[in-house]
């Protein structure tokens, strides 16, 4: 039986070019190297419980366009930095437009995801996707983004950074990392005592020693302003 590969040989020897043929098959996007193991779309997968997230129609990608949409807007976005600040009268808020990194960085630290993730993107206009991410997002996030807009027109959302769309032909591959990214903090992050996060491989150390990691998310979603104490700073 064939052993599963180290992130460096992964890295090294696995990793399929960005300019793809568009002969390509879904047999060689989907590569089942162990019973435990699996390479979808470049991305390696250890943990059988997230085999179904590679199931995605290349065919017609738009069918999926309405997921991706919305976990794009929770994962692949940027978020605004809200810095609390203690006055001599009372607690103020200032907040730094666009600049957190987006939620997919925070939550997986596996180099290897994150460089396929980056890959994901262009600045060309001509080789993005179009996806307008606010007609997607959930509609508390998108409220409370325009409530701190210091402009009246639409807020739009920052997808990756600044000037940045996602690239068409790398539509599968984020799809698929946004999914496991979900379903880690759905599922993963309860069980991860007992089971290790997907992007781990089993002969890596930290697959036996994994650890919890302790994180604390305010939910934005739920904060109000009724006391008008929120200042805004646009860079």
């Amino acid at each position: 039986m064939a052993q599963s590969l180290t992130i460096s040989e992964y890295t090294d020897h696995h990793f399929i070019p960005t300019k793809r043929r568009n002969q390509e098959n879904n047999e060689s996007k989907q590569l089942i190297i162990t019973n435990d193991t699996k390479i979808a779309f470049n991305v390696p997968i250890y943990n059988s419980l997230y085999f179904d997230c590679t199931n995605i129609n290349t065919v017609n990608i738009d069918e999926h366009k309405e997921e991706l949409g919305q976990l794009v807007a929770t994962f692949a976005t940027k978020s605004d930095q809200w810095i609390k600040k203690q006055t001599r009268n009372a607690e103020r808020i200032k907040i730094i437009y666009d600049e957190k990194s987006p939620m997919f960085l925070q939550i997986v630290p596996c180099e290897v995801y994150q460089r396929l993730f980056y890959h994901c993107f262009t600045t060309d206009a001509h080789k993005k996707y179009p996806l307008n991410v606010r007609e997607y997002a959930d509609a508390k996030i998108v409220a409370l983004r325009q409530k701190v807009w210091y402009k009246r027109s639409k807020r739009p959302f920052i997808i990756f950074e600044s000037n940045y769309g996602i690239h068409k032909e790398k539509v599968p591959t984020l799809l698929l990392l946004l999914r496991i990214c979900h379903r880690f903090i759905i599922h993963g992050v309860v069980n991860i005592d007992t089971e290790c996060p997907p992007w781990i491989p089993h002969n890596d150390v930290n697959y036996y020693q994994c650890t919890t990691i302790k994180r604390e998310y305010i939910d934005l979603t739920t904060e109000t302003d009724e006391d008008n104490d929120i200042t805004m700073n646009s860079t």
